[in-house]
């Protein structure tokens, strides 16, 4: 079992949302569009996840944070699912997740529940939506 998170490069893409509801439905609609074959991140995907795999190890197994890795990138190489396992500290790892998406100028989202929290570059704090 994992807890899953999202990264999501929005950069350079036209008409992306500035609001929740618009940019979670805004990214559903884009990674549909996709083929859903493994492709390769983009460069600020490629430099988050080459920092998260510094951080925190690239193993994935029952002692370690990661449920899978590396992780699947999909849309181009814009969406992005990290897998975190459930025996790690989920809330401190969210934390830390989404202040790296933002210093890499990614969005975070946690889709977890009804409505889905999301991080963004330019936004103030972790539940910036």
């Amino acid at each position: 079992m994992s807890y899953d998170l999202i990264i999501f490069d929005a950069n350079e893409l036209p008409g992306f949302p500035n609001n929740s509801d618009n940019i979670n439905t805004w990214i559903n609609d884009f990674v549909s569009q996709d083929s859903n074959e493994v492709q390769r991140g983009t460069e600020r995907v490629q430099k988050f996840i080459a920092e998260m795999g510094v951080k925190y190890g690239t193993m994935s197994c029952d002692e370690t944070i990661w449920t899978c890795w590396p992780p699947i990138c999909l849309a181009n190489g814009r969406h992005c699912t990290l897998n975190i396992s459930l025996s790690s500290d989920v809330t401190n790892m969210t934390i830390s997740l989404a202040e790296a998406a933002k210093m890499h100028g990614l969005v975070l989202i946690d889709p977890q529940g009804n409505k889905p929290l999301l991080t963004a570059p330019n936004g103030g704090g972790i539940l910036d939506f």
